[in-house]
């Protein structure tokens, strides 16, 4: 079974991602693949997108698979409870996504100041 080892980086300066890179087994280097997940309110720890990235593994890729905005384990927003997390596993990175296009920005592209 391919190793996986969790991660954090900043894709943006103070803007922390938090991700899995699956590894093959053997000497790299290994050619890359992004995992981009989507509408799982887990993120990257879904049964489906692990499955997906250890079977690229197997086949000698290595995977980074990341949680998108209000996802997994990137929850930001708080709900009325206080608590960190709205309902639905899109609706903060949509809401991130409409604050960005208000300033003439967008939260999926490149950054601008």
């Amino acid at each position: 079974m391919p190793d996986f080892e969790k991660v954090i980086y900043e894709s943006r300066p103070d803007h922390h991602v938090t991700a899995n890179f699956y590894l093959p087994e053997g000497k790299g280097p290994f050619p890359g693949v992004l995992m981009p997940c989507g509408h799982s309110d887990n993120g990257k720890a879904a049964e489906a997108y692990q499955r997906v990235c250890i079977l690229m593994a197997r086949h000698g890729l290595a995977v980074l698979c990341y949680d998108p905005i209000g996802q997994g384990e990137r929850l930001q927003l708080l709900n009325a409870d206080g608590k960190a997390g709205i309902k639905g596993s899109t609706t903060e990175h949509t809401m991130s996504g409409i604050g960005a296009w208000s300033l003439g920005n967008q939260s999926a592209g490149p950054y601008r100041l």
